[in-house]
């Protein structure tokens, strides 16, 4: 059957299944990692495996409803999950937070009056990210190790 000849019920399912895979794969990326974030904040709840893997899950969904399934796709399942555990912290609407965190930097560049502010907000929210992921560059791979967000696989780069 062609894809223009599918029903939508054929095409929501469809969908509704690559993005269940896809959550799958996050979670598992994550399970591979003894120092995740989730697996401690659950444990500290006492939620327990299966209802912090669950909770999880359907946190992941609400970022898929406010970021895309192609970004969720390139993100790393860390960032997802301290994401997630940040905005759980704060009581955020996840799909709206993504949304504004998305939207609000296209209207602000699209106009001429605001896109060079824009970049260089953007610059200081990059720079604040710089230690973060050097933390983490650390843990991995050592000390003294410079980062940047790659603008293209958003994935840090070592210096």
């Amino acid at each position: 059957m062609a894809m223009d000849e599918m029903s939508k019920e054929e095409m929501e399912r469809l969908s509704a299944e690559s993005v269940e895979r896809a959550i799958t794969a996050k979670l598992e990326e994550l399970e591979d990692d003894d120092t995740t974030r989730w697996r401690k904040f659950t444990a500290r709840n006492q939620a327990g495996p299966v209802a912090g893997h669950d909770a999880l899950r359907e946190l992941m969904r609400l970022m898929i409803k406010g970021m895309g399934f192609e970004f969720f796709l390139t993100t790393p399942a860390a960032i997802l999950e301290q994401f997630a555990l940040s905005a759980v912290a704060r009581n955020e609407d996840i799909p709206s937070l993504l949304e504004m965190m998305l939207r609000a930097p296209l209207i602000a560049y699209g106009h001429p009056d605001t896109a060079a502010e824009l970049i260089d907000r953007v610059t200081d929210i990059s720079n604040l990210c710089k230690p973060i992921i050097e933390g983490h560059l650390a843990e991995e791979h050592g000390a003294g190790h410079q980062a940047e967000l790659s603008v293209s696989t958003n994935k840090p780069i070592l210096h």
